[in-house]
């Protein structure tokens, strides 16, 4: 039930933000896999670790990347951060997100300092 508790509370915290402030913008932090069950309510997506576990290649979730392009042909914001620390693989992912048009950053898991690199 977890499940669907989840997609019925983001969905009744849309309505309520929204009708509010009509300008208000929600995001799902991960769980990809709910996106079809609330897709009309959010505005975002941010997803940790898509390309990279630290410094470690991840098998790409090849069903969650597919979700993820789907969201921005539906007009939906990716907010991606990996946490790489090496500049190639930086880089990489930075590219991976323009490829895949996320906006994106990499930072350490404090999230207390961004890693700009000219790649």
């Amino acid at each position: 039930n977890a499940r669907q508790e989840m997609v019925e509370f983001v969905k009744k915290l849309s309505k309520y933000a929204k009708e509010k402030s009509p300008g208000f913008l929600i995001f799902a932090q991960n769980a990809v896999e709910l996106y079809p069950e609330y897709k009309e309510q959010i505005d975002g997506i941010g997803k940790e670790d898509t390309w990279y576990d630290d410094n470690e290649v991840l098998d790409v979730d090849e069903s969650e990347l597919n979700i993820l392009k789907q969201a921005v042909e539906d007009g939906k914001i990716i907010l991606a951060i990996d946490y790489p620390t090496e500049k190639e693989k930086i880089c990489n992912f930075y590219a991976k997100c323009k490829e895949n048009k996320f906006i994106c950053t990499v930072s350490n898991r404090e999230l207390d300092m961004s890693r700009p690199i000219l790649c």
